[in-house]
């Protein structure tokens, strides 16, 4: 039997969630409440706008309907490592989906997306797996990236002093600044281990990558503005052995 194609923009994608939605109202309101009750934990960078963003975005690239489906309810559920911590998310989905009308086969594919979107791209991941992990990538990627970069790091300095926009070379999560997250994003379009996946994910993202590479140049070209690049020998001397 031919799957059905998937959405292939934005009004498709409204209308297959809208019916997602009212046939797992249930779900739906269960995710809202974790997300009430766990705010703290979820922080501005993972709420549940964030997770409604993948989740519609997993709509927007998945290759076709039946796949789509599942896809969404990973993405909605996508979070729920960040509420309630790795050892309960497992047991957490699975209380989730116990009343969805799906085969097991279908919803161990929802459970092992979720608990595998974060690592490294592998050749073993299914494809409701790819989704998510490309979903994820680039739900925000463009300037909500950088906004949700400060806000998970925001008690970092915004770049390196007298190297503006330069990459420090710290490693994901230990950002020295917090421009290592954008280096971090863009990743996503040609690192082996991370970039994406799908052809609709890569033209999708493309422009937010763009703007990405752009945000770092206009750092620089802010601080050349005002005569801070390359660093002026006064600076050097307020700065001295301060380092970030």
């Amino acid at each position: 039997m031919k799957r059905k194609r998937a959405a292939t923009n934005g009004k498709q994608a409204e209308m297959l969630e809208s019916e997602l939605v009212r046939k797992h109202a249930k779900l739906v309101a269960g995710i809202r409440q974790d997300h009430r009750e766990k705010r703290k934990e979820g922080g501005g960078h993972h709420d549940l706008f964030h997770a409604i963003r993948v989740a519609r975005t997993a709509l927007c690239i998945a290759p076709d309907e039946e796949t789509a489906r599942l896809a969404w309810l990973a993405g909605i559920l996508h979070n729920t490592d960040r509420l309630f911590g790795k050892k309960q998310t497992e047991k957490k989905l699975r209380a989730h989906l116990k009343d969805v009308r799906l085969d097991e086969a279908e919803k161990e594919k929802i459970i092992n997306a979720v608990l595998e979107h974060d690592t490294p791209n592998n050749s073993k991941d299914g494809l409701v797996t790819i989704i998510l992990k490309d979903a994820d990538r680039i739900a925000d990627a463009g300037a909500m990236q950088l906004m949700r970069g400060t806000q998970w790091f925001s008690g970092l300095p915004i770049c390196l002093l007298g190297e503006p926009g330069k990459y420090s070379g710290a490693k994901f999560p230990n950002a020295k600044v917090v421009t290592d997250v954008i280096y971090w994003f863009l990743e996503w379009e040609s690192h082996p281990k991370f970039r994406l996946r799908l052809p609709k994910a890569k033209k999708l993202a493309k422009p937010g990558f763009d703007f990405l590479r752009s945000a770092l140049k206009d750092i620089r070209r802010q601080q050349e503005a005002i005569g801070m690049y390359p660093v002026p020998r006064a600076v050097k001397k307020i700065i001295g052995d301060y380092t970030n």
